[in-house]
Formats: structure tokens, sequence, C-alpha cells
């Protein structure tokens, strides 16, 4: 389980090391994404 603190705003990257008894014993897995800041919208809520 990878976790990653969501409330700070901004880009997100995590590289994992997994080790296994595979062929291919350690694997690297890299994790790159964004965090946007939350809208004060409700998804909801309704207009007009």
């Amino acid at each position: 389980k990878v976790k990653y603190d969501t409330q700070r705003v901004g880009k997100i990257r995590k590289t994992i090391t997994v080790y296994s008894n595979a062929t291919e014993a350690i694997k690297a897995i890299k994790i790159k994404g964004e965090v946007m800041a939350a809208s004060n919208k409700s998804v909801l809520e309704k207009t007009g």
C-alpha cells in the first residue's frame, strides 16, 4: 500500500521498490501526479 499526503497541493513523485521471489526479483515502480486545490463548489450543488 502506497500513501501520499493529499492535503499538500502540488506535484507528487514517489518511487517504491518491490522485492519478490519472481524471475525479476527487484522492481522499481514510479508514481507521479498532481494534487489540485479543492474546489469550493460541491458536485451536488444546484445552480440557477
